[in-house]
């Protein structure tokens, strides 16, 4: 299909194109309107979006209300896996509990530290079980 030279209807620059009426997708969004706006919507419709929306909040100053409870944290949530945690999960929350690895020095070379290398290898939920260590140092840990 042959391409036709074309101007944009938002910012009028030329532009190649087939059956388009914009030639980016920045002017798109600028120029493109929903396929109901100015169109005037009855009494009763505005009632039954109002009745449909009741209830859902979409600031977060009105999510919680008054009555509403947080999700519990912790050991007390019901999702809490305990010490059948991943990986992952264990080293997540370390880093909430203690900082980032890289707010440390390298328990070894006294540089920038880049992990938490875990003392036990048995990856316990436990804070003591685990020290910073800078990348060539933790390799090196984890050999022995």
């Amino acid at each position: 299909m042959p391409k036709y030279r074309r101007n944009c209807d938002v910012c009028s620059r030329h532009y190649f194109g087939q059956g388009k009426k914009f030639c980016s997708w920045k002017c798109y969004k600028f120029g493109a309107f929903a396929w109901n706006k100015n169109i005037p919507c009855s009494n009763e419709h505005k009632e039954a979006i109002s009745k449909a929306n009741k209830g859902k909040h979409y600031s977060p100053k009105t999510e919680l209300k008054k009555g509403h409870k947080l999700t519990p944290r912790g050991n007390k949530n019901p999702n809490w896996l305990g010490k059948n945690a991943s990986y992952s999960t264990k080293h997540k929350w370390l880093v909430r509990q203690v900082g980032s690895a890289s707010l440390h020095k390298c328990k070894y070379c006294i540089k920038q530290a880049k992990d938490w290398a875990n003392i036990s290898h048995k990856y316990k939920r436990d804070i003591k079980d685990y020290f910073p260590l800078c990348r060539k140092c933790h390799i090196a840990y984890d050999r022995l």
